[in-house]
């Protein structure tokens, strides 16, 4: 073979740039010139700009998981130098490229370790030495990440491969750490030598040495339930040195808080022992010394100058250190109550120490800092929004820690933490101070007894508390009780909420209002009693007489309240409250109508394009027309416009839902679509409605359930003016693919047009409208679901009962426009009529459909007579055995047992319609107007065997010769028409 003698040659950004552009390039020569040039340069030095490099890494991050599943893109050997090549970086000085590369051999681990890598721990556990610092931290990064992603896989081959993990590793590690922190604490640490780079070093690689230990311990940790007992002793004789040195040098080390990452490290470990098994956790010889020892720094730090607690990694008490002490407190405590089981606890607290305990989260971690203070000073909003929001902050902020701690003090040891409560409490009410560390003194008190109140709602007076203490500390003017006012307002919303005390006291709201239009509260005193007013009208028992005085302000100030406020949050919150004090109150808020109508146009103007508030503004809008019931006929001015804006083409898409529901409420509780005062008209509206049911079918139940409630209201005046438009927007409807549901709704939409309204209005539309001839055709041809087609035979049956006459001229014009024969016409809605009648249940409905196969009789077709004896003396004698009737009361019986006109006694009907029938209308007045419908429907107030009788009678009348007993009933079933001559004889 011959040798070349070549130099290798380098790649510069300017080469690789020029050989992109030919690749890329849609000149086929010039495309595979740069694809060969591409093959020389892999066999070259490359000599990159930093910049090309780091976009390289981070692109190579991102896509390597999509394009490694892809076998076929990617062959065996390139994976093979990719793997190679990502351990190659341990000496890379770009922090960019050397996080890209973690991330991305860590997803590469995930997906080919240990089947098509299997020596990638290995490589690792090779280049991690002590003594070589750099290689090991740029090492163990990688392994972090790719023990963080095996640890996610839950299935089987995942817990295999830690399994693997855990037996390469553990015995490594346990020496690293014990070497590294050994050479830690054998060192004389001043504060010249704690600043010296090795000292540096050496913290940072103990810290990532218990990284790794941490993770192992902690996947350990969670199996070891499920282990046999030889391997779950093994595994816990590992994780037990892990606890035992890392508290060894907790305790030992004088100065502690200058390792603040490691030990930080190290309380994430121990809440991540408790979070997976915290039984366990609890039974460890350990346990108890651990939670001693950070519960004594939480002590000292109680003890110690303001300075020494920060939120700093160079505190003397580092918050998040603190934070860790107290969840770590906190969860344990119930291992340590009076009484396990129901049995005494020989490893209970002493009272003195729980005592202690409460003291010292009252009176320094629940008071707030004065960083509190100023954040509040700054931006009064953001700051109650802070507060009140319920998240996940306590994890990390003290304050909020220590709340919890406390809550779970009074749970586990109530008999020791109420005397001290009490004895604060005793205090409280004879405490005059108004200096600024009484108030914070008093104000975490006060949040105490909100934070414990189901634990003492029956041992704290808390009633005696509002009316001698906080109705007199609300009114106080100095300006520092804004501190202990805002935690009034927000302890009485507690106390209510909890059923502490009574939402009908005078003294509540009293003070609540005080605390909403005081012109010298502040912006977050006001909010607070804004959402403690949501609060109290939501209480047991809450009356809405006690309220009514103060409505006037309440409105007044909300509404003002959202005006002056600009975060959303905030505003939102404001709503809800307003929202629950309309629901509450109801028709109590019609003297005041005006307050909240004049606002809510400004209010939206300024709401601009934010869709979330404007849907907030729909929602309130909407529960102040239902609370105002029928004096809703006003809000014309309102309703209509918010209705019209929220529906424009660059609106409806974020608040159709919401608008929908404002028109649902602003109809449901009206009386009349007419303009009323002046105000605008709901039937403005109308077409609005029609388009919407033709073109948009994501809105179909919203849309049916409005058209509804128009109906409801004035058929005669809709069908007038849109009959046409509207029945051909049902076509549209029908015709289009939607679900099964919205289509039988539709359907029933038209039965209750053609139920209310006069035939004059509705017969003629609904045939130059296409709508009788589609339903017609539909139900014929039997290709529609089951429960579709008994819908259309219904709908039919109305239609023949609002006027025969008129449904053989819309067959006959049907016939006509279709150029087919009548009869063929009248034999498809036969044949459906028959094979539907076994799919219907409901009583009414079969009774519906008996009375509308009569009335068709009654017409004299020869194509209905025909089947007279056959299938329509089937379908009676069905329904006459389902359904019993009685035309008189029986003996006994009292006036008040008339159900209707004829004194018709229906034992077939349920006491109250199905709950679809009313549609949510409950509280409104169209559910009178429902249940009148209901009533005066004249499948109920009909006896059915007198109006079958009636009808054959007609038929009989309207039969040609020979006549109807020789022509359809002589070769009737003797036993079948003796049964139907008795049912009618019987009436």
């Amino acid at each position: 073979m011959k040798q070349t003698s070549q130099p290798v040659q380098s790649v510069s950004g300017e080469d690789l740039l020029a050989a992109l552009q030919l690749a890329s390039s849609q000149d086929v020569q010039a495309m595979q010139m740069g694809s060969e040039q591409f093959k020389r340069m892999r066999e070259m030095t490359w000599y990159l700009p930093i910049e090309i490099r780091k976009m390289a890494a981070v692109q190579f991050k991102n896509l390597v998981v999509s394009h490694w599943r892809a076998r076929r893109n990617l062959p065996e050997d390139h994976r093979a130098r990719i793997r190679a090549r990502a351990l190659s970086f341990s000496n890379e000085s770009d922090d960019t490229i050397a996080q890209c590369n973690e991330v991305a051999t860590a997803k590469i681990a995930r997906q080919d370790f240990p089947r098509e890598w299997p020596t990638l721990i290995t490589q690792l556990s090779q280049h991690i030495q002590v003594e070589m610092e750099q290689s090991f931290a740029n090492h163990i990064l990688p392994l972090t990440r790719a023990l963080s992603l095996l640890n996610c896989v839950k299935m089987m081959p995942g817990i295999k491969n830690m399994s693997q993990v855990f037996s390469l590793l553990h015995g490594n590690f346990e020496s690293y750490y014990t070497a590294l922190s050994n050479k830690i604490l054998s060192q004389n640490i001043t504060p010249e030598v704690f600043l010296t780079p090795v000292m540096h070093t050496d913290i940072l690689l103990c810290h990532l040495s218990h990284k790794i230990m941490s993770k192992l311990a902690a996947w350990m940790w969670g199996r070891i339930d499920r282990l046999s007992g030889e391997e779950a002793s093994a595994g816990s004789e590992w994780v037990a040195p892990l606890r035992s040195n890392v508290l060894q040098q907790s305790q030992d080390h004088p100065n502690l808080e200058r390792l603040t990452r490691l030990i930080l490290a190290s309380g994430k470990f121990f809440l991540r022992l408790q979070k997976l098994a915290a039984a366990r956790f609890a039974q460890l010889p350990e346990c108890a010394n651990i939670v001693q020892f950070y519960w004594s720094q939480v002590d000292n730090a109680t003890s110690s100058p303001e300075n020494y607690v920060r939120d700093s990694g160079n505190a003397v008490y580092p918050i998040r250190f603190l934070v860790q002490g107290m969840q770590l407190f906190k969860d344990s405590l119930h291992q340590w109550a009076p009484t396990l089981k129901n049995q005494p606890n020989p490893n209970a607290l002493p009272q003195p120490f729980v005592e202690s305990a409460v003291k010292a989260l009252i009176t320094r971690f629940m008071r707030f800092s004065q960083k509190d203070l100023a954040n509040w000073e700054e931006d009064p909003e953001t700051w109650y929004n802070t507060e009140e929001t319920e998240n996940e902050q306590w994890q990390f902020e003290i304050r909020a820690c220590s709340e919890r701690v406390l809550m779970v003090l009074c749970g586990n040891f109530p008999d020791y933490t109420f005397p001290v409560i009490y004895a604060a409490f005793q205090e409280t009410l004879t405490d005059t101070q108004v200096d600024l560390p009484s108030i914070l003194k008093k104000e975490a008190f006060y949040c105490a007894l909100g934070r414990c109140s189901t634990r003492l709602w029956n041992k704290i007076p808390y009633q005696q508390w509002l009316d001698e203490k906080a109705s007199l500390e609300a009114k106080d003017p100095t300006p520092s009780y804004l501190i202990i006012k805002r935690r009034i307002a927000w302890l009485i919303g507690t106390l209510v909420s909890n059923s502490c005390i009574s939402p009908n006291s005078s003294t509540t709201w009293e003070t609540l209002v005080l605390l909403l239009k005081d012109s010298n509260s502040d912006l977050a005193v006001k909010l607070t009693a804004a959402s403690s007013i949501g609060d109290c009208v939501g209480g047991d028992g809450f009356e809405v007489a006690i309220v009514a005085p103060y409505l006037s302000h309440i409105l007044t100030e909300f509404m003002s309240l959202m005006s002056e406020c600009t975060t959303l949050e905030v505003r939102r919150r404001i709503n809800f409250a307003l929202v629950k004090v309309l629901e509450e109150c109801g028709e109590a808020i019609v003297p005041h109508m005006a307050i909240i109508a004049d606002a809510m146009p400004q209010l939206w103007l300024d709401a601009g394009d934010q869709w979330v508030w404007k849907g907030c503004l729909l929602e309130l809008a909407a529960t102040f027309v239902n609370a105002c019931k029928a004096a809703s006929i006003s809000l014309g001015n309102i309703v209509v416009p918010l209705i019209q804006d929220s529906l424009a083409a660059q609106s409806i898409s974020q608040l159709d839902d919401d608008a929908l529901k404002l028109w649902s409420s602003a109809l449901r509780n009206t009386s009349s679509i007419q303009s009323v005062g002046g105000s605008r008209a709901l039937i403005e509206l109308f077409p609005g409605i029609i388009e919407l049911l033709s073109n948009n079918m994501d809105l179909v139940g919203s849309t049916l359930s409005i058209i509804e409630s128009y109906f409801l209201l004035d058929p005669v005046t809709l069908l007038q003016n849109f009959a046409s438009p509207l029945f051909s927007a049902f076509v549209t409807g029908l015709t289009n693919d939607m679900v099964l549901v919205n289509k039988r709704d539709m359907i029933d939409a038209i039965c209750l047009i053609v139920q209310l309204a006069p035939l004059s209005t509705w017969a003629e539309p609904l045939h130059t409208s296409g709508l009788f001839t589609h339903l017609l055709t539909s139900l014929s041809a039997g290709e529609r679901e089951a429960i579709l087609l008994t819908h259309y035979i219904y709908l039919f049956s109305r239609i023949i009962l609002a006027d025969r006459a008129v449904f053989l001229q819309l067959m006959t014009a049907t016939a006509v426009a279709q150029n087919v024969q009548e009869t063929t016409l009248y034999e498809g809605l036969l044949n459906q009529w028959w094979s539907r009648f076994d799919n219907m249940s409901e009583p009414r409905n079969r009774k519906l459909t008996a009375m509308g196969i009569a009335a068709l009789v009654s017409t004299g077709r020869s194509e209905v007579l025909a089947r007279l004896s056959t299938e329509i003396f089937n379908i009676w004698m069905d329904v006459f055995s389902e359904i019993k009737e009685a035309s008189e009361s029986a003996e006994g019986d009292s006036l008040e047992d008339a159900v209707s006109p004829l004194n018709l006694r229906r034992l077939w009907e349920l006491d109250e319609p199905h709950p679809s029938w009313y549609a949510g209308t409950e509280g409104t007045p169209e559910f009178g107007r429902r249940q009148l419908v209901y009533e005066q429907d004249p499948v109920r107030n009909t006896k059915l065997t007198l109006y079958v009788s009636q009808r054959l009678q007609e038929a009989e009348a309207n039969c040609p010769p020979p006549g109807l007993q020789a022509a359809y009933l002589a070769d009737a079933d003797p036993t079948v028409l003796s049964q139907i001559q008795k049912e009618l004889k019987d009436i």
